[in-house]
C-alpha cells in the first residue's frame, strides 16, 4: 500500500499594503532627488557656459595682440584714417552679413557696422567657432540654438556677422548667439566723440562679455527677419516684455541703501540678471582673462552695472548710470560709453 504524503510549501509574497509602502518610499526619494539633479544639470550648463566665455575672451585678447592692442572693433579713425559716422547703432545684427566682392574691399577699411559684427571677426578668422556663442542654459530657457550654417554657408560663402534669425514669430529673441560684448564702437557729431575703444592695457577689472543683456529684450526688424542669411534687426529695450528689467535694478547699489528693506533691495538688484539662466545670475568674462559667475549685474569695476553705460563722468561715490526707461526702444542700442569712463562696461546687444 502506498500513500502520497503532501508537502506543504510556504509561499511568501508582498501584500498590497507593502507594495504601496514601497511605491511611496520610491516616490519620496524621487521627489527629494529630482531638484538636486536639476540643480546639478544647471550647474553643469553654467560651467559649460563659462568655458565658452573663457574661450571667446582668450580669443579676444589674442586678437588684440595683433590689432594694436584694440579689442575687436571697426573704427575708421584708427584703422583707416577715416572719419567716424554721425550715429552708430551698436545693437544692430545681421547687416550686410553676406558681402559682394566690392563690399569685401570695404571690410579692409574697417567700416563700422555693429558690435556683433566686430566680434564676429573671431569666427571669421577661425579663432572661435559659432557654436561657442550658444549658452547651454539658453537653449532651454530662451530657445537659442546652433545651426551649422552659422559659421559658413554650404557654398563656402564667407559670413561677416551673426544671424538675426528670430525664435518663431516673436520679436523678443535672436537665437543664434547668447552673449553680449563690450561696446567697442565710436561715433561723432563732428564735435563730440561718443564711445571708447578698449585696449588690452586698460583696467583689467572691466567686464568684456557675459550672458545676454536682459535690457536687449526685443528687436526692431528692418529686413528679412526669419531668414538665416538675409535677416537684419536692431535690438531694443521694451518694458512691455514679460519680466522686463526696470530702472530699479540699475538704481540698486551693492552697498547702497536698501529701497524698502533688504528683500526688496535684493529682488530689485537681481531683476536685472540675464534671462539665459532664468535670472539666477550670469557668467562674466573680464579684460584680465578670467571668467566668474555673478549673482547680480553690478559686477564690473567699482561695482559698475555691466548692462548700462554711465550717463556722464562726474565725481562722487557712484557715477550716474544711464536709466534705460528714459531712452527705451532702439535708442538704447545707440548708447555709448562716454569719453573718460575708462572703468565703465556696457555689454551689448
Amino acid at each position: 500500500m502506498s500513500c502520497l504524503i503532501g508537502i506543504k510549501k510556504d509561499r511568501k509574497a508582498f501584500t498590497l499594503i507593502e507594495l504601496l509602502v514601497v511605491v511611496a518610499i520610491i516616490a519620496l526619494l524621487i521627489s527629494i532627488l529630482l531638484p538636486s539633479l536639476a540643480k546639478a544639470r544647471e550647474q553643469a550648463k553654467r560651467i559649460a557656459c563659462a568655458a565658452n566665455l573663457k574661450g571667446i575672451s582668450t580669443a579676444t585678447l589674442t586678437y588684440a595682440e595683433d590689432s594694436k592692442g584694440f579689442l575687436p572693433a571697426y573704427d575708421p579713425a584708427v584703422f583707416n584714417g577715416g572719419t567716424l559716422p554721425a550715429s552708430l547703432q551698436v545693437a544692430r545684427v545681421g547687416f550686410e552679413r553676406i558681402w559682394s566682392l566690392s563690399e569685401l574691399l570695404k571690410q579692409n577699411k574697417g567700416d563700422p557696422q555693429s558690435n556683433t559684427r566686430a566680434y564676429y571677426q573671431l569666427v571669421a578668422n577661425d579663432m572661435t567657432t559659432a557654436k561657442m556663442y550658444i549658452c547651454p542654459s539658453a537653449q532651454g530657457t530662451v530657445g537659442h540654438s546652433f545651426d551649422n550654417t552659422d559659421g559658413v554657408l554650404p557654398n563656402m560663402t564667407p559670413l561677416f556677422d551673426f544671424s538675426a534669425e528670430s525664435r518663431g514669430t516673436t520679436t523678443e529673441e535672436m537665437i543664434r548667439f547668447s552673449y553680449s560684448f563690450l561696446s567697442n564702437l565710436r561715433d561723432s557729431d563732428g564735435t563730440t566723440t561718443r564711445g571708447i575703444l578698449t585696449k588690452n592695457t586698460h583696467d583689467p577689472r572691466r567686464a568684456i562679455m557675459a550672458d545676454r543683456n536682459p535690457f536687449m529684450n526685443s528687436f526692431s526688424p528692418s529686413a528679412g527677419v526669419g531668414s538665416l542669411t538675409a535677416a537684419v534687426a536692431t535690438y531694443a529695450y521694451s518694458t512691455s516684455v514679460a519680466g522686463a528689467p526696470r530702472n530699479a535694478c540699475v538704481q540698486a547699489y551693492v552697498d547702497g541703501p536698501a529701497p524698502a528693506g533688504y528683500s526688496d533691495w535684493l529682488n530689485a538688484l537681481k531683476s536685472g540678471n540675464s534671462r539665459n539662466h532664468r535670472k539666477a545670475g550670469q557668467n562674466v568674462a573680464y579684460l584680465d582673462g578670467h571668467c566668474v559667475w555673478g549673482h547680480h549685474p553690478r559686477v564690473g569695476a567699482d561695482d559698475d552695472h555691466i548692462w548700462v553705460p554711465v550717463s556722464r563722468v562726474t565725481g562722487g561715490t557712484y557715477p550716474p548710470d544711464l536709466l534705460p526707461e528714459s531712452i527705451s526702444g532702439t535708442a538704447f542700442g545707440q548708447a555709448k560709453i562716454p569719453a573718460g569712463a575708462h572703468t565703465d562696461s556696457f555689454l551689448v546687444p
